[in-house]
């Protein structure tokens, strides 16, 4: 959350008074900044005060019984462990994990501009066009985690074709969506498909004898 917030924060600046996609990027990045830390937040308080026992009354009005409450509190211990844990944790490493989720949302912000400029060479490369081919697939790409459809599906083509049918030349627009949705998506669903092959294969293979 923080790396993006520190992207957009740059984006927004580099990007001021250039249309509506700088205002739905601030849109975007405040709302789920403001979602996330108060969930955490919630989240901490609760499991510093009902990580055990009963469920309290408003939790029963809820409709949270004992069972459902029990799994509600392995996630607000869980929670209470992860932030425990930060003390501990060292900070160069932490340092080197923020850097890398940098150029992870960078990457992100740079697909749809150098398909375009591939595409169409003759694409004029000023901060006026560059501006929606960065901030609007930035902002459609971390909307579509709030959407119900798995992965977006659907709702990200749409709002693509919506909001980025006049920024992209029409001979490029169509190879320019389909390869980037490849390459912010399914890309990583085909890479994470074999990671987790070859964890279940070694985890299928019978362990060799000890010597």
């Amino acid at each position: 959350m923080w790396s993006l917030v520190l992207v957009c924060s740059v984006l927004a600046v580099l990007f001021a008074g250039r249309g509506a996609s700088t205002g739905g990027l601030l849109a975007l990045v405040g709302g789920y900044s403001t979602v996330v830390l108060g969930a955490g937040a919630a989240g901490w308080f609760l499991s510093r005060r009902n990580a055990n026992g009963p469920p309290p009354a408003w939790a029963r009005a809820l409709g949270l019984a004992a069972p459902r409450w029990r799994a509600v509190q392995r996630t607000l211990r869980s929670l209470r462990g992860a932030v425990t844990s930060l003390r501990r944790a060292k900070v160069g490493l932490m340092l080197l994990a923020f850097g890398g989720s940098v150029l992870h949302v960078l990457f992100k912000v740079a697909t749809l501009p150098m398909l375009v400029f591939l595409g169409d060479p003759a694409f004029p490369r000023t901060m006026d066009t560059l501006a929606p081919l960065v901030l609007w697939p930035l902002a459609l790409f971390y909307g579509g985690v709030v959407v119900p459809a798995p992965g977006g599906g659907g709702f990200i083509e749409g709002a693509f074709a919506a909001t980025l049918s006049t920024a992209i030349p029409a001979g490029v627009f169509v190879a320019a969506l389909l390869w980037w949705r490849f390459y912010t998506f399914y890309l990583y669903i085909l890479i994470g498909g074999l990671a987790a092959g070859d964890a279940a294969l070694r985890a299928l293979r019978p362990a060799s004898p000890s010597s």
